[in-house]
């Protein structure tokens, strides 16, 4: 069972735990890439709102 999982991991061959952790790193990316968008939507909205008093 080792030499099959040890076999599996040098060939590159997909096993449950190489799965999970790519489903896990891909989640985390995700999860990175919203909270980026979302900073810089902030950061927009405020430089419009620091721009507007500028113009008042």
């Amino acid at each position: 069972m080792l030499e099959e999982f040890l076999a599996d991991m040098v060939s590159g061959k997909e096993t449950p735990l190489t799965t999970e952790a790519k489903s896990q790193g891909q989640k985390v990316v995700s999860e990175a890439q919203n909270k980026a968008q979302r900073l810089l939507d902030d950061v927009d909205e405020l430089l419009e709102q620091i721009r507007g008093n500028k113009n008042s």
